[in-house]
């Protein structure tokens, strides 16, 4: 009976002392950098991030990693204890950086579910790097957060989702973006002598041509017409033209009106922009959009022209040449 006894003792032991090492891991797994919360960590390329806070408990954001601007996309959010059960009517706050919107819940905040699930929906505003976050509220101290980047141009139209939650995280990383280069590439009139033949706009017009006073045969003769070629260096976004006005420095202050035109030039394209420059026949010249007389000289011209991007910013550019006006024989 006594041997009996002893070996009662020694197997009750050996239970609790499995016990208390049991405990102690489950106390103890998930932070090892002694703070509240344990890093975020991504298990792989299936859009699933991981929190383990100092409970041991889970919080996991299930997110696609790329999404197009202008697109919306379904996420989740998984809260669970140690043993993986789920976390029932807990509150998620989530939020983004500048650039991530989040349509569902429309405040950001809502209770996981009976499977200790919160879902949403969220949309990409514009090209770049994001970062996505929710928290868990409570005695968890969970945090888990991804970055989710944004692909492609900004759509025609497209002024992102009024009314949305996120942005709360400030900036985000936009992706790198050559807008500071975008310009004017060439200035060029053409009338009925060609593109700017000799250099000079014809400003008279010859009335007989072949000198036979018999004959009615005055030189041909146009109105003037400008191209202006545009260099959009954006590899994103779309450049809208919206406006041209030209400034002549010819001691009158000689000028257009501001001509309206609708052109555009996708990323990391050219575009060419027409219109009309100088109107009438002489001596009734006037510049386009005003009653300024086009007269005879050398004159600097100044050439403006106002747009748009995709991301809504506007743009102006400037341009100067120096054009003649005077006298060609076109006949």
């Amino acid at each position: 009976m006594i041997h009996k006894a002893l070996r009662n003792i020694k197997l009750v032991s050996v239970i609790f002392v499995v016990t208390i090492c049991a405990t102690l891991f489950a106390c103890t797994q998930g932070n090892t950098d002694g703070s509240d919360d344990a890093e975020t960590s991504g298990t792989g390329k299936d859009g699933r991030f991981t929190s383990t806070g100092s409970s041991g408990s889970q919080l996991t954001i299930i997110a696609p990693e790329k999404v197009a601007v202008g697109d919306t996309s379904g996420y989740r959010v998984i809260a669970q204890d140690p043993s993986n059960r789920a976390l029932k009517n807990l509150l998620i706050t989530c939020d983004s950086e500048q650039g991530i919107a989040i349509l569902e819940p429309t405040t950001g905040v809502e209770h996981t579910d009976d499977n200790g699930q919160m879902s949403g929906v969220l949309g990409l505003e514009r090209p770049g790097s994001y970062v996505f976050e929710c928290r868990a509220s409570g005695v968890h101290n969970l945090i888990a957060r991804t970055t989710i980047i944004g692909t492609g141009t900004i759509p025609e139209g497209f002024n992102g989702f009024a009314g949305a939650a996120g942005g709360g995280l400030g900036g985000g990383r936009v992706t790198d973006d050559d807008t500071a280069n975008i310009r004017i590439l060439s200035l060029e009139f053409t009338d009925a002598g060609g593109t700017s033949k000799f250099g000079t706009i014809d400003t008279a017009r010859i009335g007989d041509c072949d000198g036979d006073s018999t004959t009615d045969d005055p030189e041909p003769f146009t109105n003037t017409q400008y191209t202006i070629k545009i260099k959009n260096t954006s590899k994103v976004q779309r450049l809208k033209i919206e406006s041209v006005k030209f400034e002549i420095n010819d001691g009158a202050g000689s000028q257009t009106g501001t001509l309206n035109v609708n052109a555009e030039a996708a990323p990391d394209s050219e575009v060419a922009v027409n219109g009309l420059f100088i109107n009438g026949v002489p001596p009734s010249q006037v510049y386009t959009g005003s009653s300024n007389v086009v007269t005879s000289g050398t004159h600097a011209v100044k050439v403006t022209v106002r747009g748009r991007l995709g991301s809504g910013d506007s743009i102006t550019l400037q341009s100067t040449q120096t054009v003649t006006f005077g006298s060609v024989d076109n006949c």
